[in-house]
């Protein structure tokens, strides 16, 4: 039982960490016309990424294998569509001859937000009562 405590502990830790990081990126990306706005992107995107990592890793109350098996097939359609929609962004940039926009962290903050909307939203559909209409 203490090791499921100081467990539930660090995964609250964790997410609390992670939220921090988000609201101090927010605040970096407000004060952004005060200051560099390209250096201060590069810090924000770096701290936002590990942020989206951190609420992604941290453990559920209740994990089981179902919640294992949605975490897997988000993090597998997170970087299917992450990587398809930064080739297609890398393709566009080479037919208009534009410099590449996106760093890697911001690859990276694209594949975690679709990997957390995946999950959130297979979880959401695997917890709703039997009787809700179904969508077909």
């Amino acid at each position: 039982m203490k090791q499921k405590q100081s467990t539930t502990r660090a995964n609250k830790l964790l997410r609390g960490v992670a939220l921090l990081q988000l609201f101090l990126a927010l605040i970096m990306f407000g004060l952004g016309p005060l200051l560099d706005d390209r250096s201060n992107w590069s810090i924000a995107s770096v701290m936002i990424g590990s942020a989206l990592v951190m609420i992604y890793c941290a453990r559920e109350r209740i994990n089981d294998e179902r919640v294992d098996q949605l975490k897997l097939r988000a993090t597998k359609m997170g970087l299917l569509s992450g990587t398809l929609f930064t080739a297609l962004v890398y393709f566009l940039t080479i037919l208009f001859g534009v410099t590449m926009p996106l760093s890697a962290f911001d690859v990276l903050i694209v594949i975690m937000v679709i990997t957390l909307a995946c999950y959130y939203l297979w979880r959401w559909q695997d917890s709703r009562p039997k009787e809700w209409p179904q969508h077909p």
